[in-house]
């Protein structure tokens, strides 16, 4: 069984070295020892399981792979794919409420990242929980709690309060970044946005986070900061 997972795993890193920044989603959490791997062909492509999130990644050479990977998924409640065929391919098995169209980005450079600015950046204050969900309510509180727990989730404080947070998602993405709206338009979301990417090169890890079609203000945050946008769109889906 070990062997079979090295062979998936060389497979898959190999498959990613066609478009490392494009599959960073993918290869972020092999390296992290954060994934499942249940398929994996150096040419044909990978599905994975992310197990923090419980997510499902796909990235697959054609149609037929495609068919192939997710007639291995039974339940399906999270799922991001590398290719728009399997995004009609899913849909004819599950229902989905959701769906996000994004742009990978991943920060390659092994230099930190100049965090300036007047906020102090920690792990965020218990008592501020309840201040980021009424802000951010893509989780729910009980997960924006598990993330405080895990270390995933900080706060930048101004003058002792809170002026916004930032932090690592469930499946290993930089985001979370929200500045209060009195707090704005004095680059706090820049120095967060820096902290977030510096915390996670820290860990020996590649900095990877995702942007909303259409959302032009991330995008130029994330180049202004060195942050490299991969060619092609990603697919989330959610039930």
């Amino acid at each position: 069984m070990g062997n079979n997972n090295e062979i998936r795993k060389a497979n898959a890193l190999n498959y990613f070295r066609k478009d490392p920044l494009f599959h960073l989603d993918m290869s972020e959490p092999i390296k992290r020892e954060k994934a499942m791997i249940l398929f994996a062909d150096e040419e044909e492509g990978v599905l994975l399981k992310e197990v923090n999130s419980g997510a499902y990644l796909l990235s697959a050479l054609n149609e037929e792979v495609g068919k192939r990977m997710i007639d291995q998924i039974d339940h399906c409640e999270l799922v991001c794919v590398h290719q728009e065929f399997l995004v009609s391919l899913l849909k004819s098995k599950f229902v989905f409420q959701e769906e996000l169209q994004l742009q990978q980005f991943g920060y390659l450079s092994k230099e930190l990242i100049e965090e300036k600015g007047d906020l102090i950046i920690r792990k965020l204050d218990k008592k501020d929980l309840e201040l980021v969900y009424e802000n951010y309510q893509i989780y729910s509180f009980a997960d924006l709690k598990q993330l405080r727990e895990d270390d995933q989730l900080f706060g930048g404080y101004f003058d002792g309060q809170l002026a916004g947070f930032v932090g690592i998602h469930q499946e290993g993405s930089l985001g979370l970044l929200k500045v209060l709206e009195s707090y704005q338009r004095r680059g706090f979301g820049r120095q967060l946005e820096a902290f977030i990417t510096n915390y996670v090169l820290k860990k020996g890890w590649i900095p990877f986070g995702q942007v909303a079609k259409g959302n032009l203000a991330s995008e130029s945050l994330q180049k202004s900061l060195g942050i490299a946008p991969a060619d092609g769109w990603i697919y989330w889906l959610f039930t």
